[in-house]
């Protein structure tokens, strides 16, 4: 079984996160959809805004700056 890159607890079965993170993730990439409607934002525009809130919970800010660092590692490859 994998582990999360995120914490190296057990990834969830047919996830690449722990429960915690994929519960996070799940959740980011939900209100996104919900924020697109209402504000049509391009994803890393989104991301930015969700790293810059005091409000966002611990896993779901840790899953936002994954996002964000996978996004610039694939730019400069």
């Amino acid at each position: 079984m994998s582990e999360c890159p995120i914490c190296k607890r057990k990834a969830v079965r047919d996830g690449s996160f722990c429960e915690y993170h994929e519960l996070a993730s799940d959740n980011v990439h939900s209100a996104f959809e919900t924020w697109n409607v209402a504000i049509p934002i391009k994803w890393e525009t989104y991301l930015l805004q969700l790293v810059d809130e005091e409000n966002l919970g611990k896993f779901a800010r840790e899953i936002v700056e994954y996002l964000i660092q996978q996004d610039d590692s694939s730019k400069s490859a």
